[in-house]
């Protein structure tokens, strides 16, 4: 159904989840994310709450390995889930049930990410992502996970091809997401998810920093910088959509 990859980046603790899929929405439905917790993909068979319930348990100091237990406790159908999960700090599980779906399916547990994926051709996509993840050179965590999904896109992956995608991030200092991009249907998701990534990046993404953070704080941008120029032009925007409300 999914294959996907998260992320955790020790220095500037961010964490993250890149995924794609044959059905739509995948990054609506599949992907949980809180900065005071941690990211989840909670893929398979389809039951949010295992997300949700992720989070609320990472929030209240439960590790993932014990997440993972709680999950199998309660959920009657976990044979057919695919649960992993990233905590704030850097602790990883990952669960891959014996009955989930058709094709093969597997995950793989590395140094800061987890690789997992079910109805796939074969395990040649999760080896590639992980291989990916591990030698990339790029500097941000969104462009480690991006170019994983993006390796994993150019094998087989999914028997029945790919509708949706999406790559989320968060930082530990905020409990918003940094970045959030969901490519809901289209035949080519990985490749438009990279476009929208990308023009993200050269605009919106600048002026995150200073929005405010979870300790109160807000800085505000140099003068004459652009990232000054683009949340003064945002600010603008704002005012200008709330007058006409």
């Amino acid at each position: 159904m999914t294959f996907s990859i998260l992320g955790y980046d020790q220095e500037n603790k961010e964490f993250g989840i890149a995924t794609c899929s044959a059905i739509p929405c995948i990054g609506e439905y599949f992907a949980f994310g809180d900065g005071s917790a941690g990211v989840i993909a909670a893929q398979g068979s389809c039951n949010p709450y295992n997300g949700l319930k992720s989070i609320h348990y990472l929030k209240d100091g439960v590790t993932p390995n014990e997440i993972i237990a709680k999950l199998k406790q309660s959920d009657e159908l976990i044979q057919k889930r695919q649960i992993a999960i990233i905590s704030n700090c850097g602790l990883m599980a990952c669960y891959t049930g014996e009955n989930l779906g058709n094709g093969v399916k597997g995950h793989i547990i590395g140094k800061n990410f987890i690789a997992c994926g079910n109805t796939l051709e074969d395990l040649q996509t999760l080896e590639i992502m992980k291989e990916a993840f591990e030698k990339s050179n790029e500097k941000h965590l969104y462009l480690k996970l991006l170019h994983a999904l993006k390796m994993g896109d150019s094998t087989k992956a999914d028997i029945r091809g790919r509708q949706s995608a999406g790559l989320h991030v968060y930082s530990f200092k905020n409990d918003y997401p940094i970045i959030k991009i969901n490519i809901d249907d289209d035949i080519n998701p990985v490749r438009i998810l990279e476009e929208k990534v990308s023009n993200f990046i050269k605009s919106f993404y600048k002026i995150i920093p200073f929005f405010p953070q979870r300790d109160g704080t807000q800085s505000i941008p140099e003068p004459d910088s652009i990232e000054e120029k683009i949340f003064t032009e945002f600010k603008k925007n704002v005012r200008v959509r709330n007058f006409h409300i």
